[in-house]
């Protein structure tokens, strides 16, 4: 019954990482945008290298590496759930400490950025994916805010 009432309204998840129990925050407009704006970081604007690779070019190769980047731009940034968003999130180390910035920083006030890359050094890559899997909307997961008594982060 809790866990129903947990997914009906979007209650947070705990999840145990390096000994410490953490609530992860359910993926919202806010948090999806933190990410995206990460991507955009790191993932190059189609748009952006067309302009790079036309110089030089015929008229018509320069129309077809346009339309090619404009095609490409339509999926840019990717989305954070698609297989090269996960990918950038995942195994990219500046991805795993926004990650887990993004979610976990909710529900502990105190839970900073090079808290999350200290944390992020600690951990296996099945943790990162454990913990977008809490943050999607429906997903089961731990709802005992402190399981089997670990410390709780940013309980006061």
């Amino acid at each position: 019954m809790a866990e129903d009432f947990s997914r009906a309204t979007g209650q947070p998840k705990s999840i145990i990482l390096d000994g410490c129990s953490y609530k992860v925050a359910k993926l919202n407009p806010r948090i999806v945008g933190e990410l995206t704006a990460w991507l955009k970081t790191v993932v190059p604007n189609p748009k952006q290298e067309a302009l790079e690779y036309m110089k030089g070019q015929s008229d018509e190769v320069a129309k077809h590496i346009w339309s090619g980047a404009c095609a490409e731009a339509a999926y840019w940034p990717p989305d954070i759930t698609s297989d090269e968003g996960r990918k950038h999130l995942l195994l990219n180390a500046n991805g795993q400490v926004e990650l887990l910035y993004a979610l976990l920083h909710k529900h502990a006030a105190d839970f900073t950025r090079e808290k999350a890359a200290q944390l992020a050094e600690r951990l296996e890559i099945e943790d990162f994916g454990n913990i977008l899997s809490l943050s999607l909307p429906g997903e089961g997961g731990d709802t005992d805010p402190n399981p089997k008594g670990s410390p709780v982060v940013g309980a006061t």
